[in-house]
């Protein structure tokens, strides 16, 4: 009996010293299942609230302090942090590695997806977890504070984009590889462009003519939508709040059977417009209502993949006009109705060990409307106006078909690419001369890869282009991508451009209150040369990474398109002859343990046209600053971000009064800061504030011959600063 009772009570003894003793937490690395030391545990008791963070020691293991139910959060710089809940006992886990440098794999103008570090291109990838972090709803807000970058904003034609000093119809925008229609005074409207189907945004900056033709000579923004297939079925929802009237709403869901996998995307954009003045009728930032929808289905089989994608885009935007005196009782208001619809099929496919073929097929439709109304203030009633200038109505079609042929390792350092181009655009419409116009652009273009040694890469490109209005000659490009050592990485190009004049530029009539443009069939098309150079100097281990990044470009087009002033009031697309731009940038990156961080440094110059008559400098500089921040604090799992961009006054010159006058368009600074976090796997909310610095407008300001600067006219860059809310749910 006594025995017993000793058995009793040691075993009691056991069962206490085992609830209250501590548990090993062991960390491994997935793949070589070796111990990493030196990874941060974080212990947060679920009964206590206490915290505490203890490192790995060289068998990869950390003590835990508490006891009862316990959040492990675990993080290693250079893998995939991982939450779990333990409780007193050993346990092990296993992190997945992830590239330090965030090394974003990519297709843009690449035989295959690869890497960016072993791309020959120099490209900017903004990835899913930016564009959620900065809550972008378009590409113009992604854009605002990217580098090299400026955005231009017109009351009735939207945000236009200009990229290392070239804008209009010479930047290519495209969605998956499929042209996006609908230029209006040469510029997409990246405000129309919505992100909530875009998993990265790839940037090539300076001409890609013999990849992707007219219009990419002054770069290629390529959206990459999200991926249709899926393990399991998703449903998420996601709505948007802004102070300055914005209210969004969004919907995604994921659905595979078999091998078919279907993705849906649609939702609600509402701006209630603003102005700094509440009593004005005609408001600055008007107005507008977006709705949009998507629609993917792909099916895979064996080493092919064909999918399917549909976009619907609809815009009304509201341009209300002044109260008309002398009694002020009635008001003409501008509608503006745009429609966007793309199709598109694509395939792609292995067909031997080393062969692909994919294949693009496209059909994109914009339709857009401008009516006029007089309203009466009294009963509200509204009428179209009797003027037919007043009225407008335009169709624009676009088919495309390209299909491309990849022959990896034909030799062991040699591969080929090889593709046709097959592009036609059609526009309809009053405005248009004898109502309808069409041009049709037809391309061959070969690509060679070629490796000498295995550390370089050298790769030509020609482009032959047949052209039904112009003669269009050869496209050449080279690129050149050189691994001096494991530290530093060398990338040069040369590209020629050439970019026929579009239909709107050759024939399209645009007049309203606030325009009144002309196109002119006696343009030449534009042709460029572009120079290229870039390094990446790089050091990294375990626990950080930091690069250095120069690069150096010079673009010279010949027969430069712009819209060139022949009255007070009439403007015409000319050609002015020779057009100019150089710079530099210099990129500092740092990651390490929760911590990211980019900070940019560019100095960009834009030609004057006329220097050597008017006695002026050849070139006009601009300073850029862009600073990205990324915070994790561990401890409560929660993602912190500034992204502050600085950009330089930017000087130009005139002729007023017969002498030359130097304007200034003056500097500004934009920032938003941004916080962010994710609950019970549900929920993903983030909240900041954009603009934080209030910017609005930005003063043209012209040079006094005392050398005062008065205020000539403003610019709009922004509505003010404004407080937002996204909040993610996954409901299935």
């Amino acid at each position: 009996m006594k025995k017993r009772i000793i058995l009793l009570v040691l075993l009691m003894f056991l069962v206490e010293f085992a609830a209250y003793s501590e548990g090993t937490i062991i960390v491994l690395d997935a793949l070589s299942k070796k111990p990493l030391q030196e990874a941060s545990v974080h212990f947060s008791s679920l009964s206590s609230n206490a915290k505490t963070v203890r490192k790995t020691d060289k068998a990869g293991k950390a003590v835990n302090p508490y006891t009862g139910k316990t959040q492990v959060f675990i993080t290693f710089i250079g893998y995939h942090n991982l939450v779990d809940t333990v409780s007193n006992i050993d346990k092990t886990y296993y992190l997945s590695y992830k590239d330090i440098e965030m090394d974003e794999i990519i297709v843009t103008g690449n035989f295959k997806p690869m890497s960016a570090q072993k791309s020959v291109y120099d490209i900017k990838v903004i990835n899913q977890e930016k564009i959620e972090m900065q809550a972008a709803s378009t590409l113009r807000e992604l854009l605002l504070t990217e580098s090299n970058i400026r955005i231009d904003q017109d009351n009735v034609l939207g945000s236009s984009i200009n990229i290392n000093g070239i804008t209009g119809e010479n930047i290519k925008i495209m969605i998956d590889g499929v042209p996006l229609i609908g230029r209006l005074n040469g510029n997409i409207d990246v405000s129309q462009i919505n992100l909530n189907n875009v998993k990265r945004v790839e940037i090539i900056e300076g001409p890609m003519s013999s990849i992707y033709g007219s219009d990419a000579l002054g770069g290629v923004i390529n959206l990459i939508s999200k991926d249709p297939n899926c393990e399991k079925s998703e449903i998420d929802l996601t709505s948007y709040f802004e102070s300055v009237g914005t209210y969004n709403l969004n919907a995604s869901g994921n659905y595979s059977i078999g091998g078919l996998n279907f993705l849906i995307n649609g939702g609600r954009d509402l701006f209630q417009g603003y102005d700094r003045n509440d009593t004005n009728r005609n408001i600055k930032w008007n107005p507008k209502e977006q709705y949009y929808a998507n629609l993917q289905s792909s099916y895979n089989f064996e080493n092919h993949s064909i999918k399917y994608q549909g976009a619907y885009f609809r815009e009304n935007v509201l341009n209300r006009g002044e109260l008309r005196a002398p009694y002020f009782e009635s008001a003409f208001d501008d509608k503006y109705y745009t429609n966007r619809l793309t199709n598109s099929l694509m395939y792609n496919g292995k067909i031997n060990k080393n062969q692909f073929v994919d294949i693009t097929s496209a059909f994109s439709y914009y339709h857009r409307v401008k009516n006029t109304f007089f309203k009466d203030m009294l009963t509200l009633n509204e009428k179209l106006t009797d003027v037919p200038s007043d009225q407008d109505t335009s169709n624009f079609y676009t088919v495309m078909f390209r299909p491309v042929f990849s022959h990896d390792k034909l030799f062991d350092n040699l591969n080929y690419q090889i593709g046709l181009d097959l592009n036609m655009d059609i526009a309809e419409g009053k405005k248009i001369k004898d109502d309808k116009q069409s041009i049709s652009d037809y391309a061959a273009f070969l690509s060679v890869q070629y490796e000498p040694i295995s550390s370089m890469t050298i790769q030509p490109s020609i482009r032959f282009i047949k052209n039904s209005i112009y003669d269009a000659p050869l496209v050449p490009a080279l690129n050149f991508k050189y691994d001096i050592n494991k530290y530093i990485t060398m990338r040069a190009s040369y590209a020629k451009g050439f970019r026929a004049p579009s239909i709107k530029e050759l024939f399209y009539l645009f007049v309203d209150i606030n325009h009144n443009i002309y196109g002119n069939e006696s343009l030449k098309a534009e042709k460029s040369d572009s120079y290229n150079v870039s390094f990446n100097f790089k050091m990294s281990d375990n626990s950080y990474y930091f690069g250095i990044e120069p690069k150096f470009f010079y673009n010279s087009i010949f027969d430069m398109i712009t819209l060139a002033s022949i009255t007070d009031v009439l403007y015409k697309n000319v050609n002015i002859g020779k057009y100019e731009t150089v710079g530099s940038n210099l990129t500092f990156k740092y990651f390490r343990e929760n911590i990211s961080t980019s900070l940019i440094f560019a100095y960009i110059g834009r030609m004057n046209s006329e220097a050597d008559s008017l006695g002026i400098p050849e070139f006009n500089f601009a300073k850029e600053l862009t600073l990205n921040f990324d915070y994790t604090w561990p401890l409560i799992d929660t993602k912190f971000s500034i992204y502050y961009k600085y950009t330089g006054r930017m000087p130009s010159f005139m002729i007023k009064d017969n002498v030359v006058t130097e304007y200034f368009i003056e500097d500004y600074n934009m920032m938003d800061f941004n916080v962010s976090k994710k609950l019970f796997d549900i929920f993903d909310i983030s909240a900041g504030v954009k603009n934080l610095f209030d910017i609005k407008d930005i003063q043209s300001t012209i040079s006094s011959s005392g050398g005062v600067h008065t205020a000539s006219s403003s610019f709009p860059i922004g509505w003010g600063r404004s407080f937002f809310v996204n909040l993610k749910i996954k409901v299935l």
